[in-house]
């Protein structure tokens, strides 16, 4: 394989992992919004993979990095930012 193939390839995957990346994040942002909506009752995981059109586990793993970083709010039970300080 030529330096300029092997630079093109990388270049391309750089790029598509960029879209994976942000694709990801818009993702988890609207496992939030829909975690806030729906409540944690059973089942909600399934429900909102089912919504998103992903696996259970793409929900898991994303809830895995979300939830140190939101807290329950103690009056209204809202999710809000940690302080992470």
């Amino acid at each position: 394989m030529a330096d300029g193939e092997a630079h093109r390839r990388a270049e391309g995957r750089k790029r598509w992992n960029a879209v994976r990346r942000l694709c990801a994040e818009l993702r988890r942002a609207e496992v939030l919004r829909l975690l806030a909506a729906w409540g944690w009752e059973r089942g909600t995981q399934s429900r909102i993979a089912e919504h998103l059109g992903v696996d259970r586990s793409t929900i898991s793993r994303d809830l895995q990095k979300l939830l140190p970083l939101v807290e329950p709010c103690p009056t209204c039970g809202t999710l809000r930012p940690r302080n992470l300080v």
